[in-house]
């Protein structure tokens, strides 16, 4: 017989010794069973938390073009991690560990130190010139719940695996390698390569690229539809995209691995010139009826500089609380000092040669002071000016009426 404590602790003991077993048990997906002795590239940590995907499908192929491994209950064919995939995947962890330490970590800190005040006060990032990058977008601003990305990189879509040719892939891995490089490594896209890179079949638009920022940024993909704007200005699913109206354009929803935050991710692929805008009235009106927002402009090839890219600039300055922006963005002037507080970071000499002709004499002057009492270090390259101690950012909050 047992003693009365011993009785009362048994359903627990049992309750652990069954819990351990099926732990140390638990068979390994079936890719992982076919693969894992073969695989060179180093093995992705599975996140703390597994977030619930609508459409699996979506996640395993951006998994799979990041060059990350696949996770439990995978979806895709074992046979598509070739030789070509996992060199591809070894070559992307070892440049993605690097620039996580060289240049996203001091990202982390500068978003830790200085945009703390941002983070929670508003929660939708409007990201204007963006290309694909949601890679920055989610570094400076990871607490925000929507962004939306506009450029002229067409939307495009995920490759379909199912019937891609094994022969096709290191064809296709090169592209990603090579669109992925300016922004890697210059943290900014060339917009004539990118044009050159998207007219081809293996890599058709922006989605392939944001998506694999989003997985290297600890996200997983939850769903991927085709949206359009219709007549008031309101985001809509197209349930025929080829007949849909308006600005064409993806909703990508994404689940931050780490705290199961839900992020809703809009692109739109359209002119925001004062001529495009003026044809495209539907996309007009969405930008009119934008909420309060915080703004993040770089590498915005000097646009805003210039006069017909006024009614954009002037949404900027209507709807954001917070602009964070290089030297690229609006002019220094444009922020008043009555409505704005100014903030500045890094070294402002003079735009690349590319862009001379939009030196700012007064911003120039500001950063030149003896006192600098608003100048504050930047412990990382960004930008055209993308090298280390070169680069700037200014932040500026808007005051209380």
């Amino acid at each position: 017989m047992l003693p009365n404590s011993l009785k009362k602790l048994l359903p627990i003991l049992i309750l652990f010794v069954t819990t351990s077993v099926l732990i140390s048990c638990q068979a390994p997906t079936e890719n992982n069973n076919k693969n894992t002795k073969s695989q060179d590239s180093v093995v992705q940590t599975i996140p703390e938390i597994i977030p619930e995907i609508t459409n699996r499908i979506n996640n395993d192929v951006s998994r799979y073009i990041a060059g990350l491994q696949p996770t439990e209950g995978n979806t895709l064919k074992a046979d598509l991690y070739t030789d070509a995939w996992k060199k591809y995947a070894s070559d992307q962890d070892k440049k993605w560990a690097q620039l996580n330490e060289n240049h996203f970590k001091p990202m982390h800190e500068f978003t830790a130190n200085e945009l703390k005040s941002i983070a929670g006060t508003h929660d939708t990032i409007f990201y204007p010139f963006s290309g694909p990058d949601f890679l920055n977008a989610t570094t400076f601003f990871p607490e925000a719940q929507t962004y939306y990305m506009l450029a002229l990189e067409p939307p495009g879509t995920l490759p379909n695996l199912d019937t891609v040719t094994i022969d096709s892939l290191p064809k296709y891995f090169n592209s990603i390698h090579k669109s992925l490089h300016a922004i890697l490594n210059f943290s900014f896209f060339r917009t004539l390569s990118m044009e050159e890179d998207f007219a081809t079949k293996e890599l058709n638009g922006a989605v392939q690229l944001i998506s694999i920022f989003m997985q290297r940024s600890g996200h997983s993909i939850q769903s991927i539809e085709s949206i359009s704007v219709d007549s008031l200005g309101k985001i809509i699913t197209d349930a025929n995209p080829l007949f849909a109206s308006g600005s064409k354009g993806l909703h990508i929803t994404c689940i931050n691995n780490k705290s199961n935050k839900i992020k809703d991710v809009y692109y739109f692929s359209c002119d925001i010139s004062d001529l495009g805008l003026s044809k495209n009235k539907r996309l007009h009106a969405f930008l009119k009826g934008l909420p309060s927002v915080t703004t993040y402009l770089k590498s915005a090839s000097y646009l805003l500089h210039k006069p017909y890219f006024s009614l954009v600039r002037k949404t900027i300055l209507e709807k954001s609380s917070f602009v964070l922006q290089d030297d690229s963005g609006i002019p220094v002037r444009f922020y008043n000092e009555q409505q704005w507080n100014h903030q500045y970071y890094g070294t402002y000499d003079a735009p690349i040669n590319l862009f001379k002709n939009f030196l700012q004499k007064d911003l120039k002057m500001a950063y030149d002071s003896i006192e600098k009492v608003q100048i504050k270090p930047l412990n990382f390259g960004i930008g055209y000016d993308y090298k280390l101690n070169e680069s700037n950012l200014m932040l500026f909050s808007k005051k209380a009426k």
